[in-house]
């Protein structure tokens, strides 16, 4: 039942309902809605209309905006006096787009509407996106051994890009892997693919160290025991290190 209104706009007397079935989607999953257009007391002729995908990044005082994905959703539409019209829409949320956290990565569905050349309407309202099931069982895997989820970054430095930037997730760490490592970052790269990125201590200086793993659906259904082992064997090996030197 699509009964989540997330964006009126108003052209006029005329007026384009965006609804939803749900307000949170996965990585990766598709939102599916439509837009209900209601003509108003004259003749209204509608040049196109689109629905985008916007990030909004804040960090500080400081936000910006990236569209991640975009569809059109029609041409053109004449839309006469009082008529109502429903045009269905779908638009695929890409599996590495940010995963909202509060007052760092925000996600908004926009609708625009053209109406002539030197006239846009737009509204844009906020939608969540949550992990993908690969990335939800990393996040449990690691809380269930001490590492929380703590804040999240931007990281485009070190990847071939398919998309504006990566997330980067970092993970508190817990004694008494504390003396051993200074930072616990994990970034997605989709299709199972992650980066592991482990800042170490060694004799007083800091080495950088970075690990491929994937994630396949086996994982999620033996609840990331596979992952749980690579990790336990990769922080073992870190400590061993660290008393032999």
């Amino acid at each position: 039942m699509y009964n989540h209104v997330v964006a009126t706009v108003l052209m006029g007397s005329a007026k384009a309902d965006t609804l939803l079935e749900k307000t949170q989607f996965r990585q990766g999953e598709v939102i599916k809605g439509y837009i209900n257009l209601e003509g108003g007391l004259c003749e209204q002729i509608v040049r196109g209309m689109n629905i985008s995908l916007v990030v909004e990044n804040r960090l500080g005082s400081k936000k910006t905006q990236t569209i991640w994905q975009k569809v059109q959703v029609c041409e053109q539409v004449c839309l006469t006096p009082k008529e109502s019209r429903i045009l269905p829409f779908s638009i695929q949320v890409p599996e590495m787009m940010p995963i909202s956290f509060a007052n760092r990565f925000s996600v908004y569905l926009k609708t625009q509407l053209y109406i002539h050349q030197s006239c846009t309407f737009r509204d844009d309202d906020v939608i969540e996106i949550l992990p993908h099931p690969y990335v939800e069982t990393v996040f449990q895997v690691l809380t269930r051994m001490g590492f929380p989820l703590i804040w999240m970054n931007t990281n485009w430095m070190d990847y071939s890009l398919d998309c504006p930037f990566y997330q980067e997730y970092k993970f508190g760490i817990p004694y008494p892997y504390h003396f051993y490592l200074s930072e616990f970052a994990i970034t997605y790269l989709g299709n199972g693919d992650f980066i592991l990125q482990v800042d170490k201590r060694v004799k007083g200086l800091m080495t950088e160290k970075k690990y491929r793993f994937t994630m396949t659906e086996r994982d999620l259904k033996d609840d990331g025991d596979r992952f749980h082992y690579f990790l336990t064997k990769m922080l073992y090996r870190f400590i061993e290190e660290k008393q032999v030197m």
